[in-house]
């Protein structure tokens, strides 16, 4: 990931500013990374490290979480599990997968399934900012 840069953006351009956003990553320094980036751009943070932690955070907060942001390859439950207990769980919650392990077979499985978005890693905080205003902005599919 590249070092974390101020956005260039007003706060009212982008879509779903103060939203809660749940962060599924185990990779330590890659959620506190990922956490600070989505803090600076003005959204509240819930982190996971896994995906069983993601849908406790989830159970607990009522399912009110309006956009989960996840890896792919995580221990426990795999991204595309968490994926599928998400839109079993919580239709309406946009998700955006945030890694370097899926197959474009499994991305696509999970965008026919109603991912909202995709971000390769390594990513930055210009480009994490483009794709949720993007799928913050809309109701439909990546």
């Amino acid at each position: 990931m590249s070092t974390l840069e101020r956005s260039q953006t007003p706060a009212g351009e982008l879509p779903g500013l103060g939203s809660t956003v749940l962060v599924a990553e185990d990779e330590a320094l890659v959620r506190r990374v990922l956490e600070e980036m989505l803090k600076r751009l003005g959204f509240s943070v819930v982190s996971a490290a896994d995906g069983l932690e993601a849908l406790s955070a989830l159970d607990s907060r009522g399912g009110k979480v309006d956009l989960v942001v996840f890896d792919m390859a995580m221990p426990q439950m795999s991204g595309q599990e968490l994926f599928n207990e998400l839109k079993r769980r919580c239709p309406q919650t946009k998700t955006v997968l945030a890694s370097g392990a899926g197959t474009d077979s499994e991305i696509s499985e999970m965008r026919a399934g109603g991912l909202n978005g995709y971000l390769p890693k390594p990513f930055s905080i210009s480009q994490i900012r483009e794709e949720i205003a993007r799928v913050m902005g809309t109701a439909g599919q990546a």
